[in-house]
């Protein structure tokens, strides 16, 4: 890839296109990066990882049954016990047999809709977490030639790939947050 640049910036020059200078500077610099390109990959996002882990760790309580997550020290979470816990969802069902019928069925209509809003709310959740990881394989995997269109200027591709690198890292990051602040609404409600 490299002479492929060097050639590029040969013809540039003789064309009189862009500043060889420039491109052959370029093409020292990202020599370096190019060999800590998949490193760097990794420790952004580590960076993501370690940040959900910290938010992780503040979600719900620990679990009953004992357990490590990965073979860390990193205990399960009961987050569906503790949002079971504080929305309650089997008091719509005893409002539903206490009222009369048609109260019944309108609550239950209710609760079957808020149910499967949540249910596809979660589905989707995980499909995204599921695009995450493939999207970090097909990063790690073009991250070389992300550093080596840097020093093409007309095939630079290196701020799609960093912008695409930097929103799948906090995706976790941010949804473990909003979890959390879910969470902690849903509790603060029942003592209200």
């Amino acid at each position: 890839a490299f002479i492929f640049v060097l050639l590029y910036a040969g013809i540039a020059t003789i064309l009189r296109m862009d500043d060889w200078t420039h491109i052959v500077k370029m093409v020292v610099i990202v020599a370096l990066f190019i060999n800590f390109s998949l490193f760097i990959t990794k420790v952004v996002i580590d960076t993501g990882n370690i940040l959900a882990v910290g938010i992780y760790s503040a979600l719900g309580t620990e679990a009953s049954v004992p357990g490590v997550v990965g073979g860390q020290d990193l205990y399960k979470r009961e987050i569906s016990g503790n949002l079971v816990s504080a929305f309650q969802p089997q008091n719509f069902i005893n409002t539903a047999t206490s009222a009369g019928p048609l109260e019944g069925i309108v609550v239950f209509l209710i609760s079957a809709i808020v149910n499967i809003a949540v249910a596809w709310s979660f589905f989707t959740i995980a499909l995204v977490f599921i695009g995450r990881i493939v999207a970090f394989w097909v990063l790690m995997m073009f991250s070389p030639i992300a550093f080596v269109s840097v020093a093409v200027p007309k095939l630079n591709m290196f701020n799609t790939w960093l912008h695409m690198l930097l929103s799948q890292s906090f995706v976790a990051p941010v949804f473990l947050f909003f979890m959390y602040i879910i969470l902690k609404v849903i509790e603060n409600l029942s003592t209200i």
